[in-house]
């Protein structure tokens, strides 16, 4: 959506866009220059932000009152509480005070931006209630997004495509990713509904009758998808993945109507069907999202610097397009959460064989699970490294900001067992700093909220933050 050329029509797109770029811009740290040009210091940029913010909420509120009004109520509003984007004689000339309707490109963007504005400082309780609020929304405008064809230009589908129905599709990506988020911070379900293959298939995702992702390198046999639209459906699948860590040990009663001890039999079946899902994802991947540079630096990282003029303890990798090198950070945050939320079969389960014994064969077996344990952890910190190689050579913006989240799973890897060797634990000390230091570097550059991660990070390493490395 042309959010500049909109706004220009419509007050509350307008001050909902103004309080995210003067909060935004009241965020940074002063050294990074963006302030001193302006010459307006960070509380005076906060300030406008909270008053262009309530302003918005104001004409929210508006809008949603008169939805809620009959249509001969609505028509006796004034001038400047009245619909925008009707047709009909309920339009005067001058549209600039006009409130959107409800099913709006204009509202629907609206809320997404309102949510941004939240999840900036990482405002729980108000981001979570503005991603409700924009699920309702969407709700209504829900027509708009599924009438769109698979792809642009195809035949099929009730309606060609059109710029709206681009926007407000580009619009609900951006939600998906907040409720995917929102998801993950909290340990909830997400709010859209993961199983409805249509609605997923109606916003660009190319899925198969069997719900796997269709490879986007084999042009042969499929038709490939554009790279961004691959980069949404990969949330789709880390949203099912976060759906089914939030569950728990929660099983439905067909699975196990009796309530016995089998219960993780479906648990491990279903966690089975979300691993083959990501290979299908990932073995359809076109060159795009494969490294095109890895190197070895023996400078320092943005906020770090190595122990005893050490190199970096990770090499940088840089890939063609920003996009793709957050996608992949998200796709090994997505095996850094398989890995450790994989259900076991208990040790007291029936042995596989009539001379096996439960304790030392068998899926279930102590000696198996602890080859697991062992495994997982080292595959884990292989996805780790991957995690911070990709955000080291990054200077995108986008890219930054949400690798945040990614990067504190990856700091949760690196973790002492009290095990480790003398050389392994001065490279976890060294994977630390210098992950500790580049999320503060994006924090200071960015103004998005990333210091709270650092404190947990630092709880539970059993750090102590005033030791540490300082902001």
């Amino acid at each position: 959506m042309d959010v500049p050329i909109k706004a220009a029509k419509c007050p509350l797109l307008l001050y909902s866009a103004v309080a995210l770029a003067a909060k935004s811009l009241g965020r940074l740290s002063p050294l990074t220059g963006h302030l001193r040009d302006t010459g307006i210091s960070s509380s005076e940029w906060l300030h406008k932000a909270r008053t262009y913010y309530d302003k918005a909420i104001n004409y929210l509120g508006q809008t949603l009152e008169v939805e809620t009004l009959s249509p001969s109520a609505a028509r006796n509003l004034p001038p400047d509480r009245r619909w925008s984007g009707a047709s009909g004689d309920m339009e005067p000339p001058d549209r600039r005070g006009l409130l959107p309707r409800t099913d709006s490109d204009e509202l629907v963007g609206t809320t997404a931006i309102l949510c941004v504005y939240e999840f900036l400082d990482a405002s729980g309780e108000e981001w979570s209630r503005h991603l409700d609020g924009a699920k309702s929304i969407f709700d209504i405008a829900k027509e708009g997004v599924l009438a769109m064809p698979t792809r642009p230009g195809s035949s099929s589908g009730s309606q060609s495509w059109r710029p709206s129905v681009h926007s407000r599709v580009a619009i609900f990506w951006n939600i998906a990713r907040q409720d995917m988020l929102d998801a993950f911070i909290n340990n909830t379900a997400s709010r859209l509904n993961t199983g409805d293959v249509p609605m997923w298939r109606s916003v660009g995702i190319h899925i198969s009758d069997a719900g796997y992702i269709l490879p986007s390198n084999d042009p042969e046999h499929y038709e490939p998808m554009q790279d961004d639209m691959i980069c949404n459906a990969l949330v789709w699948l880390v949203m099912q993945l976060v759906n089914f860590i939030a569950a728990g040990d929660d099983v439905p009663s067909d699975m196990s109507p009796l309530g016995f001890g089998m219960r993780q039999q479906p648990l491990l079946t279903h966690w089975g069907g979300l691993v083959s899902q990501f290979d299908a994802w990932y073995d359809g991947l076109p060159d795009s999202f494969r490294p095109i540079s890895t190197s070895w630096s023996d400078g320092n990282a943005r906020g770090y610097e190595g122990r005893e003029g050490r190199r970096l303890p990770v090499p940088k990798k840089w890939f063609v397009r920003p996009m793709c090198a957050s996608t992949m950070q998200w796709y090994h945050f997505a095996r850094i959460q398989l890995l450790h939320n994989r259900p076991h079969l208990s040790t007291g389960l029936p042995p596989t064989g009539a001379v096996a014994s439960p304790s030392i064969r068998g899926p279930g077996s102590l000696a198996e699970r602890h080859r697991s344990y062992a495994r997982t952890i080292q595959e884990s910190k292989d996805h780790a490294k991957e995690i911070v190689s990709i955000g080291l050579a990054q200077r995108d913006e986008g890219v930054l900001v949400h690798s945040v989240q990614p990067l504190y799973a990856a700091g949760q890897v690196f973790q002492h067992t009290g095990a480790e060797g003398e050389e392994t634990r001065r490279e976890l000390d060294e994977l630390r700093d210098c992950l500790i230091g580049h999320l503060r570097w994006i924090e200071r550059e960015t103004g998005w909220a990333a210091e709270y991660r650092v404190r947990q990070l630092y709880e539970q390493w059993g750090s102590d933050l005033d030791m540490s490395m300082h902001a």
